[in-house]
């Protein structure tokens, strides 16, 4: 079989209006004649004097002295549809009931907009579509919650939105969204599989519950009453049995459930790109890491990050900075004034250098101003420090980006003596291998392996 011609439905570049099949030498159409030929938002001066067929809502209505003005919107964006009593007299008394929010078909010609209605703030601005012929496939019954059109610009409540989810996954703001995900995870499968060998699985989803940083969700099980399933927090113990089996690279768009405290990037449901990978060191994962989130900002943004990225150490951070995740668009680093204030006759500050320690100052232009005195006394927010991580810790290396981690990537202990002097990985393999199959010994040959996970 012979694809002839395939619907365009990644656009803005596509052009095609029909779908068909060759199949033993007949032509099935996919789309009848009466289906959608291009989507609102792709429609440019090139497409002048085409007669196409939309579908879509109406976002805005305007009747200037006789000639009806209708903004049709999809998910790709708006177009100004034209109803003329004189030009398209067909569609004229459709387009005068029609009503924001209505669903609509128009098919009409694409014609340019006249040199004084020119919308250069619309990537369809320089065209308008008289319409032929409109029909009405869905109309409106009851006032709506709130005005899909001026939502942006107005004040609605966010329990108002939530409420009705499906009206506001109309606005173009809320629909960028979906299409930006969508496009960042299509660049990271596409990075990942087709240039870096990467294998995506699936890891369970109704496991046994493990130690992690949170508590688990718990679904209770019907056929074995008494017993839980637990949701998982993280594919953690999935994704190290793969490198232990050998599958070498993995990663997964993997859903993580934690019940824990609400935080300003941590929900309790949420998605993380997950990755493990064996035989590589710390200059290697930094590597990857930085080309795929060039990839991504290219591809998705047509943005060029600068490569190699600044890296830090962490005492570099915390000595310049006092935090691990730095934001250094701001320049704002500590200065060490120990010899200044050594003899001040504040304890709070000689005290400290007499055992051993140092004072450092941040200089901010017109702090005295922004910043209150309780912020800056010891014990305040701005005062606290990190902690140190433990001599013996896996050396954990990762991106910040806007004072935020992207990824943290420990480099996995699995060194036969190093296992014997800390509980880590034999024991949670073998606590893994648990869920499904017999309990088993601490795992021999383990290669060595490292992991990242994005939220």
């Amino acid at each position: 079989m012979e694809i002839l011609h395939t619907q365009p439905w990644n656009f803005p570049d596509s052009r095609s209006s029909s779908a068909a099949i060759l199949d033993n030498g007949k032509v099935w159409n996919l789309f009848p004649p009466y289906m959608r030929t291009h989507y609102c938002g792709i429609l440019r001066a090139t497409d002048i004097n085409s007669t196409v067929t939309l579908f879509g809502w109406v976002d805005r209505r305007r009747d200037h002295g006789g000639v009806i003005f209708i903004d049709l919107r999809d998910r790709s964006g708006v177009v100004q549809i034209v109803s003329d009593p004189e030009r398209t007299p067909a569609s004229y008394a459709q387009a005068d009931l029609l009503r924001n929010e209505y669903v609509v078909k128009v098919v009409g010609r694409v014609s340019q907009r006249p040199s004084d209605s020119l919308n250069p703030r619309l990537p369809t601005g320089e065209v308008e579509i008289y319409a032929d012929a409109i029909e009405l496939l869905n109309g409106v019954s009851k006032p709506l919650p709130f005005q899909v059109s001026t939502a942006d610009t107005e004040s609605v409540r966010e329990d108002l939105r939530l409420r009705y989810r499906y009206l506001d996954l109309r606005r173009q703001p809320m629909a960028k969204n979906l299409q930006i995900r969508h496009g960042v995870v299509k660049a990271i499968r596409r990075f990942l599989e087709d240039q870096e060998g990467f294998i995506e699985v699936e890891t369970p989803v109704l496991t046994r519950s493990t130690p992690e940083g949170a508590r688990d969700y718990l679904v209770p099980s019907r056929v074995n009453p008494g017993e839980w399933y637990a949701l998982p927090q993280s594919p953690q113990l999935f994704k190290q049995l793969l490198m232990v089996g050998g599958i070498d690279r993995y990663y997964q768009i993997a859903r993580c459930f934690r019940d824990e405290d609400l935080r300003a990037d941590r929900q309790p449901e949420f998605t993380q790109l997950d990755m493990e990978m064996s035989f590589m060191n710390q200059d290697e994962v930094l590597a990857l890491n930085e080309a795929l989130v060039a990839h991504i900002f290219k591809t998705v943004q047509q943005i060029e990050i600068p490569r190699p990225f600044p890296r830090l150490t962490y005492a570099a951070a915390l000595d310049r900075y006092g935090t691990d995740k730095p934001d250094t668009r701001y320049g704002l680093e500590l200065v060490e004034v120990s010899d200044l204030v050594k003899d001040c006759g504040f304890k709070v500050f000689s005290g400290a250098i007499a055992e051993g320690g140092i004072v450092k100052v941040l200089p901010i232009p017109g702090g005295n101003d922004q910043i209150s005195n309780v912020r800056i006394k010891p014990g305040g927010d701005l005062l606290k420090s990190p902690p140190m991580p433990e001599p013996e810790a896996w050396p954990i290396f990762g991106c910040v980006m806007m004072g935020r981690w992207i990824p943290s990537v420990p480099l996995r202990i699995t060194s036969i003596p190093i296992n014997c002097r800390h509980s880590s990985i034999a024991a949670v393999l073998s606590r893994a291998i648990c869920c499904y199959l017999e309990p088993v010994p601490p795992l021999p040959s383990m290669p060595p392996w490292t992991g990242c996970a994005r939220l």
